[in-house]
């Protein structure tokens, strides 16, 4: 309580007071209760016997503060008598009036209301107001930060939780926004001043140097205490550590709903941190640290500590040293407070449902492992989506995504194996273009054989139309996208075939091993060749050589070579080596375009990879910065 303000006769007259109300002699009260619910009659108590003193609540320098029995309607009350050494002359008399009719007029749910004003039977004054329970947001504070040492923005339960805190504060503001609206500043704002009762009210308590319109209290010394939450009196009216620079300036016609609000934005700074908007062990080194540091940044102060910024902002704006900078009024103060608590609650929400779908991923993805479909994997990743929707920095979603993309296993979901396949089918096409292109060269080299003279023209037309066939069915491929297994089949075997075939030129022996390792390649390529498939183009490249050698020994077919004095001699069935260097010249063309078929077929299929791999390896790496790390099976 705060009763070291003086007020003159002149501010504030004084009004007769009268004793105890005497009732009419029928009226008869009721005097108390059982404890059971049951209200008991009694006989109205006698004309200025009304009130029964229990026990002392509290004391201040003006006056006291009683628990009593008030036998007319038989319930506590909380009497608030003026001390006799305080009511000496008429200003102690005019500030206690005042006081007692200034909290009678402020009729609001979270200011508690004043029941009675009169004179006891010595002529000292008094009011009695609704007796309230609870605890002061001061032992609320204390109580949070002995449970942990520092305070957290996470609750430690609903009854101590910030949030708790937070929402109360912003209930009592609408109390003091409510004065404001009858011309009313409360001046002395403090965690002291504010009570949480046992059910969830609030009460905004002592109105004791409240400012009512433009009068304020008459200038006096300053009583400067060292006590840090004592009300200081005279012209700086108020508590240090919660007073607004102009309070501690003395510029009592500047002091208004400002300035309450910067006691408030001081009061949130406290409920954030644990500690005091302004440091110092005295008074004035609290009134010194509020002129010198006026606004309140909890996250400046408290980096280590999860205050929420938009709590932050608005701890700020509250304490900004101008007044006109601060909230145009407590209701605003408190619309702010409203507004993030709304917003928080809607994220725990969040939350709670982001938990409940990751709870149905792990079972739906779980089931999937143990061999479950496709479509519970689709809804299991479905799931995982919306809970890191709902809430991304939900660390078990994050680390299931993690187990899911950097698993080892290379099992391929049915949908992805199929997306796979199509990336297949699509390069096969592209392929057959370039298949085109070697057929064609092939074909010129054969027409060229004819042009210059061929022993068989039969074979050699036929190898002419084989690669004819060849050119225009790659061609047909490349374009329908008619690249499936069954028609790539035959153009493997219609290659190997033909190939056997050329051997005719100058024998199994020269050139058709090296076009055989490139037709292996292509296709392997081409293929993403399964193991059964990489069997059968070894196969068919080995018998491309073979087949027609063994055929030539056994007189089948020609046989190209013979030995004569040690030296081997080659008889081509189609071609007369003659002239000696126009052979030579075609022998080396078709000698030397096949490093060059493999280095362009080879050096394509090298690019793809290098860049599949950096690909990879760069959203591999984006995902490790994103996601945390997989834990480590075992």
């Amino acid at each position: 309580m705060s009763d070291s303000v003086r007020l003159s006769d002149a501010e504030h007259p004084t009004i007769p007071l009268g004793t105890s109300a005497t009732l009419p002699a029928s009226f008869a009260p009721a005097s108390s209760s059982r404890g059971d619910g049951v209200i008991d009659a009694a006989p109205a108590p006698l004309a200025g016997a009304r009130y029964t003193a229990r026990k002392l609540l509290g004391a201040g320098g003006m006056g006291e503060v009683h628990l009593c029995q008030d036998a007319f309607l038989g319930r506590d009350v909380a009497m608030k008598v003026m001390k006799v050494q305080a009511s000496n002359g008429t200003e102690g008399h005019a500030r206690f009036l005042r006081e007692a009719r200034l909290q009678g007029q402020l009729e609001h749910p979270s200011i508690v209301p004043v029941y009675d004003l009169a004179a006891n039977a010595d002529g000292q004054p008094y009011f009695t107001m609704k007796r309230i329970g609870g605890k002061t947001l001061r032992d609320a504070l204390d109580e949070l930060i002995d449970a942990g040492g520092a305070l957290s923005w996470k609750p430690r339960g609903e009854e101590l939780s910030q949030r708790k805190l937070v929402a109360l504060l912003s209930q009592a503001s609408q109390a003091v926004a409510f004065a404001h609206a009858r011309g009313v500043v409360h001046r002395d704002l403090k965690p002291e001043n504010i009570m949480l009762g046992e059910f969830g009210e609030v009460y905004v308590l002592d109105w004791g140097v409240a400012k009512l319109g433009t009068d304020g209290a008459a200038p006096v010394e300053v009583v400067a205490s060292d006590v840090a939450h004592a009300t200081q009196a005279g012209a700086l009216i108020g508590t240090p550590g919660y007073m607004s620079p102009e309070q501690v300036r003395g510029e009592v016609g500047e002091v208004g709903p400002a300035s309450d609000v910067y006691a408030l934005g001081c009061i949130l700074f406290e409920i954030l941190t644990g500690a005091m908007a302004h440091q110092g062990a005295t008074a004035q080194s609290l009134l010194l640290s509020t002129l010198a540091s006026p606004v309140a940044q909890p996250l400046v102060r408290f980096p280590q500590l999860e205050v929420p910024p938009e709590l932050d902002a608005i701890c700020q704006r509250a304490t900004a040293a101008n007044s006109k900078e601060r909230f145009g009024s407590a209701r605003e103060f408190s619309r702010q407070l409203e507004e993030f608590l709304d917003g928080e609650r809607d994220a725990e929400l969040r939350k709670r449902s982001a938990e409940e779908h990751l709870v149905n991923a792990a079972k739906l993805l779980s089931a999937v492992a143990d061999g479950g479909g496709s479509e519970q994997r689709e809804r299991g990743m479905q799931e995982l989506g919306r809970a890191l929707a709902l809430d991304p920095t939900n660390d078990k979603a994050l680390r299931l995504v993690s187990e899911l993309v950097f698993s080892d296993s290379n099992a391929l979901p049915a949908e992805a194996l199929q997306e796979l396949k199509e990336v297949a089918l699509a390069d096969r096409r592209e392929n057959s273009k370039f298949a085109v292109a070697g057929y064609a060269a092939w074909l010129l080299i054969l027409v060229f054989f004819l042009f210059w003279g061929t022993k068989n023209t039969a074979l050699t037309l036929a190898a002419v139309l084989g690669v004819t066939s060849l050119l225009v069915y790659g061609g047909w491929m490349f374009t329908t996208g008619n690249v499936q297994p069954r028609f790539m089949r035959v153009a493997i075997f219609a290659n190997f075939a033909l190939l056997g075939l050329t051997s005719a030129f100058a024998g199994p022996l020269f050139a058709i091993p090296g076009w055989a390792a490139v037709l292996a390649a292509a296709f392997l390529v081409s293929l993403r060749a399964t193991r059964e498939t990489k069997w059968l183009l070894l196969g068919l490249s080995v018998a491309s050589v073979v087949v027609p050698m063994v055929l030539a020994l056994t007189g089948v077919m020609h046989n190209p070579y013979s030995f004569r004095e040690g030296a081997l001699s080659v008889r081509s069935e189609l071609l007369d080596f003659d002239p000696p260097i126009a052979t030579l010249l075609a022998m080396t063309l078709v000698t030397a375009a096949q490093p060059f078929a493999i280095f362009v077929l080879v050096g394509k299929a090298t690019d793809k990879l290098v860049e599949a791999e950096r690909r990879n390896h760069a959203m591999a790496f984006r995902l490790r910065q994103l996601l945390p790390a997989a834990p480590k099976a075992g």
